[in-house]
């Protein structure tokens, strides 16, 4: 048996279709909040609230530095795109399982956004600076950083709503 720890007994079992279910409708979640997201920073950036978007800069940098010279425009615009929404959906499909888990009485926004704030931290604050792609957020542009927490807020409240809304967790 396992150890009551937080919400959720933990322990070993088997996988069964609805963790896997759930894997699903947060990668879905996180494909339609990254749309959402996606979709802000454009928003943001043609109204001058930002330069260079978080998720190209972090693309190009990573691509940059693993050919060692600069790459055509629109490679790095096909590859950002990819690498985003790849990541907002595993990021969603992480949120699913772990959402699956929990026994939370808090509104599936609120859990999703705050989900969302978590992953601006771990990878604005954590592997994407220590990766040396982008400043870390106290040496970036400060309008860059909150158009992009604001975006993570926006992302995690979709995937929140929408993962809740599929696996009938509604709150």
């Amino acid at each position: 048996m396992g150890r009551r720890i937080g919400w959720r007994r933990i322990g070993w079992r088997r996988i069964g279709p609805e963790d896997l279910a759930a894997l699903g409708d947060g990668a879905l979640g996180g494909a339609v909040g990254t749309a959402a997201f996606t979709g802000w920073l454009f928003g943001a950036q043609k109204a001058g609230l930002v330069g260079e978007l978080p998720p190209r800069n972090v693309t190009r940098s990573a691509l940059e530095r693993g050919v060692g010279e600069p790459l055509p425009e629109r490679t790095v615009d096909v590859a950002a795109s990819i690498a985003h929404l790849g990541f907002g959906v595993g990021v969603g499909a992480l949120f699913g399982a772990i959402a699956h888990g929990l026994h939370a009485r808090v509104p599936n926004v609120v859990l999703g956004a705050g989900f969302g704030a978590l992953v601006w931290v771990a990878s604005y604050a954590g592997w994407v600076p220590a990766l040396d792609l982008m400043p870390r957020p106290d040496e970036d542009r400060r309008d860059r950083q909150w158009v992009n927490f604001v975006g993570h807020l926006l992302f995690g409240g979709i995937l929140g709503v929408m993962t809740g809304a599929m696996t009938g967790r509604r709150r």
